[in-house]
């Protein structure tokens, strides 16, 4: 959803930029619409390249909120309204599966003044949903292996260190009292 870890993470302000909600909001929409810009007609070299590093799937959002909830939680609260302006804008996408998909062969309806092929929309809804099913999990992927990173999970275990050598010896019988003077 166009997320970077960078800074400091767990960053609040960065959810929280305009005092007034409505510019809040439009600075979501923006940043949606810029990425989606990005993914589908670059304006500059590696921009797509950019934008698509930059997608993150359920992984990275839910590690994402834990952080925000951690730092605070009007700063959880912010992220989460700019997670649901990215899913509505997204879910407005004209993919067959999606609302976007159903407004526009209901648009057709309407200027057609009839029913889109059935068999037609079935097929199409299917294979956008393979497609989408498709992009879920390799995103799944993707935040696997930047979580296992990110958290250093690819770094060797630390070793064990050997125990003390005097702490290798019998325990006491009975059970530990506290005493008054130092052995």
């Amino acid at each position: 959803i166009g997320i970077e870890f960078g800074g400091r993470v767990g960053l609040g302000n960065q959810w929280l930029q305009y005092r007034k909600p409505w510019l809040q909001l439009k600075s979501d929409a923006t940043s949606v619409v810029r990425i989606l810009r990005a993914l589908v007609a670059p304006q500059t070299k590696g921009e797509s390249k950019r934008a698509a590093s930059s997608l993150s799937g359920p992984l990275v959002i839910v590690v994402l909120l834990w952080l925000q909830v951690r730092d605070s939680l009007i700063a959880a609260l912010a992220f989460m309204r700019f997670l649901c302006v990215n899913l509505a804008l997204l879910n407005l996408l004209a993919l067959p599966v999606l609302d976007g998909g159903h407004i526009v062969f209901a648009l057709y309806e309407t200027i057609t003044r009839r029913k889109p092929n059935a068999r037609l929309v079935n097929v199409l809804s299917n294979a956008f949903a393979v497609l989408l099913i498709g992009l879920m999990v390799l995103l799944l992927f993707r935040d696997t292996v930047f979580l296992r990173h990110f958290f250093g999970a690819d770094r060797a275990p630390a070793r064990e260190r050997p125990a003390p050598a005097d702490a290798s010896g019998p325990l006491p019988a009975g059970p530990a009292e506290p005493r008054d003077e130092a052995p």
